[in-house]
């Protein structure tokens, strides 16, 4: 990830799910928050923590952008997003549940 010091633009690696790096300018970006997505086990829910960005497109229409091919601790994931914010000017908007893709499944791994 690289933050342009002039601009504030925001480059995003090839990770995450992406086929490529993008690139999203300030104005682009809502907000930044901690993701929580949940993976339902035999034994129970097991919790993951991805720092990720509330990002505008056309008009009002919000993306969620997750920042991490996989799930982190809660305080890490956390700090990042915090610090990010910061960089940003941006305030932390906290943790959010994971928001449905379309295509995309929750996994659930109890059978």
């Amino acid at each position: 990830m690289l933050i342009d010091e002039q601009s504030q633009a925001l480059t995003l690696p090839q990770t995450a799910g992406r086929s490529e790096s993008i690139t999203v300018p300030r104005a682009g970006i809502a907000g930044v928050c901690v993701e929580r997505r949940v993976s339902r086990l035999s034994s129970g829910s097991f919790y993951s923590y991805l720092p990720a960005l509330d990002r505008r497109e056309g008009g009002a229409d919000l993306r969620r952008e997750a920042l991490a091919p996989y799930g982190w601790t809660e305080e890490k994931a956390r700090a990042f997003s915090q610090w990010l914010a910061g960089q940003l000017g941006l305030e932390f908007q906290g943790i959010e549940e994971e928001t449905p893709r379309p295509g995309h499944q929750q996994a659930d791994l109890t059978a």
